[in-house]
């Protein structure tokens, strides 16, 4: 909770305005990283560059600001993120499947995507998009336990006369080494968006693959996911449900494999080490002029904050009802669910918008929309901590229409997912005791 003061206005605004640099330049610095997420056409991928200085993990920390395709396994939801650089190419794959089905025992084993839930790699260095795997074209199929087996396309197999009996999908031979690093994750919250399931990071060097990478270089590349469930027989096979990231449940044919784009390094990875180094300055030169004005400010408010109660969402506003934020309080509550612009507040407030965004301004150092954020995110974690209904249904009826955005919104205000929220024993720091409102 915080108290609502009044503003110094002309030292205020000269604090606010070097913070808003500050953050400003931050917002450029850290925008460099990220790469549009994908091309127009369905069967068309950018992949990001990203250097790749940390160790293969299964972290999902470092991929949650670049570009996720996401897709299903029948009723399984799967999301995947590419990244590469000239050393290698690197996929996280998530998966969100609580029943695990791990049936191969050793690596290399040709039948692993039939024997355990797995995640598959298909990749032309050449980008030919031939309808038969050849030589330059390679599968990876990485189980959830993380064993992995190696294909490599043979044109010995294409050319050679067929055999009695069914032939197979593709020529194809298997056991080749490529020394791939993988890592896997698999837990309560390792599937998308916190669910339950499983989460791989792959790194395939390009250097065993034959690979040259290039920036605007593109490659074939597709991934699947490979969904196991035990069968009514224990003695019968696992049944199998398999689907890559275009929703193609056949996709073993390069023909198949959507067309990727190695996107170039963004201007933060290009800038040489002094560049990088002034600009590091500049924002710290900037961070210590903004944090000297907003200390200033924060000692003048200690010394004329008028404390406030927390207030009710919906309750009756003890003072004048002439006053448009105690109106907006008031008039809020039976629609939070609703998607809200600054010029729906300014209705509810019974203002113009420009006279609420100067009083929110002035009052609280914030905007409009800002405060309705935290609004919904403070009646969301009250919900989630003292009742049983699903996040996904609260997300809804505070106002958020996607649920992943809302679990991005709320880890970032209390330092949690709501599932570990809702089963924490003590509130984290910041965690509202009641319904109440900034």
């Amino acid at each position: 909770m915080r108290p609502v003061t009044r503003r110094e206005p002309e030292a205020d605004r000269l604090g606010l305005i070097v913070s808003r640099g500050f953050l400003a330049a931050g917002l450029m610095a850290g925008t460099a990283l990220a790469v549009p997420a994908e091309e127009t056409g369905a069967h068309r991928v950018t992949v990001p560059w990203k250097r790749h200085d940390r160790p293969v993990d299964a972290s999902l920390a470092p991929w949650l600001r670049l570009p996720v395709t996401r897709f299903s396994v029948g009723p399984t939801p799967a999301a995947a993120r590419v990244t590469w650089d000239e050393t290698e190419l690197r996929l996280l794959c998530e998966v969100g499947d609580a029943t695990p089905v791990t049936g191969a025992m050793l690596d290399e084993n040709p039948a692993l995507g039939r024997l355990s839930d797995s995640i598959e790699i298909f990749l032309d260095v050449k980008g030919e998009r031939t309808v038969l795997m050849d030589t330059n074209d390679y599968q990876f199929t990485v189980s959830r336990d993380g064993r992995r087996t190696t294909f490599k396309g043979s044109a010995a197999l294409a050319q050679a006369p067929p055999k009695p009996g069914p032939a197979p999908l593709q020529p194809k031979d298997w056991g080749m080494n490529i020394p791939l690093t993988v890592a896997v994750s698999d837990g309560p919250e390792a599937g998308p968006d916190g669910t339950s399931g499983y989460r791989i990071e792959v790194a395939v060097p390009w250097a065993a693959i034959g690979g040259a990478p290039a920036a605007g270089a593109e490659v074939d590349l597709d991934v699947a996911v490979n969904d196991l469930a035990p069968g009514a027989d224990p003695e019968a096979p696992p049944l199998v449900r398999s689907a890559d990231w275009s929703g193609h449940a056949l996709f073993e044919s390069p023909s198949a494999w959507r067309r990727a784009r190695l996107a170039p390094p963004g201007f933060w990875s290009l800038a040489g080490a002094r560049a990088r180094l002034a600009l590091l300055a500049g924002l710290v030169l900037a961070g210590i002029g903004g944090a000297f004005w907003l200390g200033r400010r924060a000692i003048r408010r200690s010394i004329r904050t008028i404390s406030a109660p927390p207030r009710v969402v919906g309750e009756a506003a003890p003072t004048s009802a002439e006053d448009p934020v105690d109106r907006l309080r008031r008039n809020l509550g039976p629609r939070l669910r609703e998607e809200l612009t600054a010029e729906n507040l300014a209705e509810l407030a019974g203002v113009s918008l420009r006279t609420l965004q100067r009083l929110f301004r002035d009052r609280f150092d914030t905007s409009p929309m800002n405060w309705l954020m935290e609004i919904r995110l403070v009646e969301a974690a009250r919900l989630i901590r003292g009742g049983d209904d699903p996040v996904t249904k609260i997300a809804y009826r505070v106002g958020f229409k996607d649920p992943s955005h809302f679990t991005r919104r709320f880890k970032a205000r209390f330092g949690v997912s709501p599932n570990e929220f809702r089963k924490s024993e003590e509130p984290p720091a910041g965690a509202p005791a009641g319904k109440v409102e900034p």
